[in-house]
């Protein structure tokens, strides 16, 4: 079995490989369309593996964890130009979608919090800076971001080291 997610950036950006060019939702909906379920699934245990090893690694690190949704530009109004860039249809729809995914995954169980991880849900509509420009339909995803947080430091950690210095 090949890895369902591609790493970009070391463990900075993924992508799930199998959804690149396929609609897992019909147009201007934002359920899961049932074919792709057992995909969707593997792509969160992928996800998790991932969370657990930076966990264990990493035990007093916290993370964001981005699931970004994205829309493509119907074909005629990229080429005409008359597409609005913020389009707040489409905001919105990738938004829901992105909750969806995540959704779907708390629903099978997942519970990805589990690793000292906040979970942000986004959607950036016909925006973002990871879309891609060659083929627009490709647009039609999700970008999944591990971004190490930086954390409020423990007050009281703080005073031991100043005691300890004096």
């Amino acid at each position: 079995m090949s890895q369902p997610l591609i790493a970009i950036l070391m463990f900075a950006i993924f992508f799930a490989k199998d959804f690149v060019g396929v609609e897992i939702f019909n147009p201007n909906d934002d359920n899961i369309k049932p074919e792709y379920l057992d995909k969707v699934k593997e792509v969160g245990e992928a996800l998790k593996v991932i969370l657990e090893k930076l966990h264990s690694e990493n035990p007093r690190f916290s993370y964001q964890l981005v699931i970004e949704g994205t829309a493509a530009i119907k074909w005629d109004q990229k080429v005409a130009g008359t597409f609005n860039p913020d389009n707040q249809e489409m905001y919105w729809l990738s938004y829901k979608r992105a909750l969806a995914l995540y959704n779907k995954w708390r629903s099978q169980g997942l519970n990805l919090r589990d690793y000292n991880t906040e979970i942000i849900i986004a959607g950036s509509g016909f925006n973002g800076i990871n879309r891609d420009n060659r083929v627009e339909d490709n647009n039609k995803r999700f970008i999944i971001q591990i971004i190490p947080k930086v954390s409020r430091p423990n007050p009281q950690l703080i005073e031991d080291k100043v005691d300890k210095e004096e």
